[in-house]
């Protein structure tokens, strides 16, 4: 029974830990107080409860119970703030990368502790021991510190070594019941191994599953109480026993289709969770992050600083990168404002109207035509204004088969003159110039190069003939000019495809 009290006795700070966890103390108090400040928090916790073992302790296990309650919950203070600072610090696609560090780091604190705390525990009881025990091992210390029963208790003779003998031989080696777990029969038919023997090497055989590497990638053994081989999928891993799909597999996945296809509804706020936020304003704050600094630079660490939060919080409301930039270009096309097609005879206008904001989306919002390309854009408010642009080519009077090549010459042109000035209004910005300013630096820059001169003379003739002070007045020309001839083009296929 000696060893089951130790154990006993060694609960109130596991106990603490399960307990400070379930109930989300970390949790709330990291989102209230930041990483840095609930890591020092719980490691503060943690050396005051062995200052209170070191001032306490001696007067017993009593004495000792603070400390250890104080221990158990600095460290689960700590434990969600040291996780989050690892995975929030690493892309999605390295989160098994940084579990994978946490883990190990845990372990091999964990191993280092108790061979510290073991060394200095044996030196601090070894010197309390009276010169008339005549030992400095730790037994024999705990026993002269715990008085004349627990003496008696070390010193009473164990079973003699014949039994002890006949117990092993009894008792198969956990070598051994995994190999009979593992395997149904020798080879070639043969019997399984005796209980607590091992076949020969040159008679050993690896079950079916794992014989080739491959498979043994593949595969990996539950060595639970059934013995059953269970064929974990690739690309997931264990977590809580359960397996799950890693964040990496979910971004680089060949099969993702869109976050409207996949049935990832909108989930509300846990009770955990900082109020007043949401999936909108992690959209709109993702929005204003794209705008400040593009989609190459965006990262999940960056807007859970924006919105005051952990990244784990923002993963809450989404699963990936990829599922909110999706949610963030939906979001802004929901910024265009949609004409009125119900006179089909105004629908010159009508595409005019639609051609502008489509154009101002883009230049406003920089990022947006790369991603157009990435993803199917078929949210809510991307489909509105798709089924608008439809409806427009289908009032001018082209015929069905020729009402994709209508949409299709406007507004890929739109899409080509937008994204064009949209990166010229980015590339000004961070120059720190006005466009005017940057266009007659680079025009001038030009002109002085000989091998430039010939080729932009006739440009100079253009510019002129265009007309506008401002580059902004030229652009507009150019695109009211533009649409023009589409339009005029329109026509004339309406009026050729007539009978």
């Amino acid at each position: 029974m000696g060893t089951l009290l130790y154990g006993v006795r060694d609960l109130p700070p596991a106990l603490t830990v399960v307990v400070l966890n379930l109930s989300g103390v970390g949790a709330r108090l990291l989102l209230k107080l930041g990483t840095p400040v609930t890591i020092a928090l719980g490691m503060a916790l943690v050396s005051g409860g062995l200052a209170a073992i070191a001032v306490l302790g001696g007067g017993g296990y009593s004495g000792m119970l603070l400390g250890l309650v104080v221990m158990g919950a600095g460290v689960a203070v700590s434990m969600p703030a040291m996780a989050n600072a690892i995975m929030s610090a690493i892309p999605p696609e390295k989160a098994g990368v940084g579990a994978g560090i946490n883990g190990t780091l845990a372990e091999f604190g964990n191993g280092l502790g108790v061979a510290v705390l073991g060394a200095v525990l044996n030196s601090r009881f070894a010197a309390l021991v009276p010169a008339s025990v005549g030992a400095a091992s730790l037994p024999a210390a705990l026993a002269a510190a715990d008085g004349a029963d627990e003496k008696a208790r070390i010193s009473r003779p164990s079973r003699p070594a014949w039994r002890r003998a006949s117990s092993s031989a009894r008792r198969p080696s956990s070598r051994a019941v995994c190999w009979r777990r593992c395997c149904c029969a020798g080879p070639n038919g043969q019997a399984p191994p005796a209980a607590g023997t091992l076949p020969d090497r040159a008679t050993r055989t690896r079950p079916q599953a794992l014989r080739s590497s491959g498979a043994a990638r593949r595969h990996s053994i539950d060595a639970g109480r059934t013995g059953v081989f269970r064929r974990r999928p690739p690309g997931r891993r264990r977590q809580g026993g359960c397996a799950m799909v890693d964040a990496a597999d979910r971004t680089k996945s060949p099969t993702r289709t869109s976050v409207w296809l996949e049935g990832k509804a909108e989930r509300g706020r846990r009770p955990t969770q900082p109020a007043g936020l949401d999936r909108d304003k992690i959209i709109a704050a993702t929005v204003r992050l794209l705008d400040a600094e593009g989609a190459a630079r965006f990262s999940m660490r960056k807007l859970a600083a924006e919105l005051n939060v952990t990244a784990m919080s923002v993963y809450w409301y989404v699963d990936t990168k990829d599922d909110l930039l999706e949610l963030a270009l939906d979001a802004v096309f929901g910024t265009v404002e949609l004409p009125a097609t119900d006179a089909a005879d105004e629908w010159r206008d009508q595409l005019r109207a639609l051609a502008a904001g489509y154009r101002a989306l883009l230049v406003r919002h920089p990022w947006v035509s790369p991603l157009i390309g990435t993803y199917l854009n078929i949210g809510p408010r991307s489909l509105e204004f798709a089924q608008v642009a439809e409806r427009i080519v289908r009032n001018t009077g082209l015929p069905p088969h020729g009402q994709t090549g209508g949409l299709s010459a406007v507004f890929q042109f739109v899409y080509g003159f937008g994204t064009i000035e949209g990166h010229f209004v980015e590339r000004c910005a961070t120059a720190g110039l006005s466009q005017d300013e940057y266009h007659h630096r680079a025009m001038r820059l030009i002109r002085e190069q000989p091998r430039y001169r010939e080729s932009f003379a006739y440009a100079d003739t253009l510019m002129e003939a265009r007309g506008g002070d401002t580059v902004a007045e030229m652009r507009e020309r150019d695109f009211a000019f533009a649409l023009d001839l589409l339009v005029a083009g329109i026509e004339a296929m309406v009026e050729k495809s007539r009978p």
